[in-house]
């Protein structure tokens, strides 16, 4: 269970500033009850996986898509280098295979990014509550 006002790190993959930019400021700026976030973010795979050598994250969210490379091959290589990592899915697709790579990949829950920030706080909160 997450403790009273613990700070949650998080990693944001994701090869659009913009939705980079959103999320570490809804986060971060949101009044929450019990757990305030601290988020880096990344905009390619090369740097989510300078940053995962660097430190840990309770959590990482990660596009499906990354330019060339798929959100699931970036959930490989981190499992490679922290095989205890949790990592989030998020697409804007509701394309079922790209879900079950991404799960299939290691990820511990998939998210579209059409919700709001409630369930993105739910689906955070489950994963890192187990």
């Amino acid at each position: 269970m997450l403790n009273m006002n613990k700070t949650i790190s998080i990693l944001v993959v994701d090869d659009h500033p913009i939705v980079r930019d959103g999320i570490k400021t809804m986060l971060e700026m949101g009044k929450f009850e019990s757990y305030s976030f601290q988020v880096k973010e990344a905009g390619n795979i090369l740097d989510a996986l300078k940053l995962v050598d660097q430190q840990s994250f309770h959590l990482i969210i990660t596009d499906s898509q990354l330019g060339k490379h798929s959100g699931a091959d970036l959930i490989k290589s981190i499992l490679r280098l922290a095989p205890e990592q949790s990592v989030l899915g998020f697409s804007e697709s509701d394309d079922m295979n790209v879900v079950e790579q991404m799960l299939k990949a290691g990820a511990k829950g998939f998210i579209r990014k059409s919700v709001d920030t409630s369930e993105l706080i739910k689906a955070i909160t489950a994963i890192i509550d187990g």
